[in-house]
């Protein structure tokens, strides 16, 4: 099926969408490599930076009316860094990221030059986000360890 997709800004009354996607543990086990429930007040609290930082461009991906993941680029360390999570499992494998990822980059690069890079890091064993990113035009360039995480692949476009 040809999932039209669409983005529409972040906004206040988000907040449900991010308690129910950042507690599925499948999807923290492959992004954030965090194993326990997160509350809502840390939710909450970290949501509130999310709509205050002005380094953020931040989107839910919608099919028809349907919130089905979250899209940002955020300036960080002089660089613009990509994150993307398909929150409903039932949208996984159907193109849906690759759709956002290259509207979100088409969006980006009308307004900034085509020198500035952007980045993302994923985890080395999800093999379904990275060949999403490929296809996206982002190239694998090298493993990063963190404390909190034992290793992540950094691609860049």
């Amino acid at each position: 099926m040809d999932y039209k997709i669409r983005l529409k800004k972040l906004i206040a009354a988000n907040i449900p969408l991010f308690y129910r996607w950042w507690n599925l543990k499948k999807l923290r086990e492959l992004t954030s490599g965090v194993y326990e429930k997160i509350s809502k007040k840390e939710v909450d609290e970290k949501f509130i930076g999310i709509l205050k930082n002005k380094n953020r461009l931040d989107y839910i991906i919608f099919i028809e009316d349907d919130p089905v993941g979250h899209v940002l680029l955020q300036y960080k360390n002089k660089k613009w860094e990509l994150y993307i999570a398909i929150g409903e499992i039932k949208y996984w494998n159907k193109g849906i990221g690759t759709k956002a990822i290259k509207i979100v980059l088409k969006n980006f690069y009308k307004n900034h030059k085509k020198s500035e890079k952007v980045y993302l890091e994923v985890n080395p064993n999800n093999c379904r986000a990275i060949r999403c990113y490929e296809k996206c035009g982002f190239k694998k360039r090298r493993i990063k360890r963190y404390k909190n995480f034992p290793k992540l692949l950094q691609m860049v476009y």
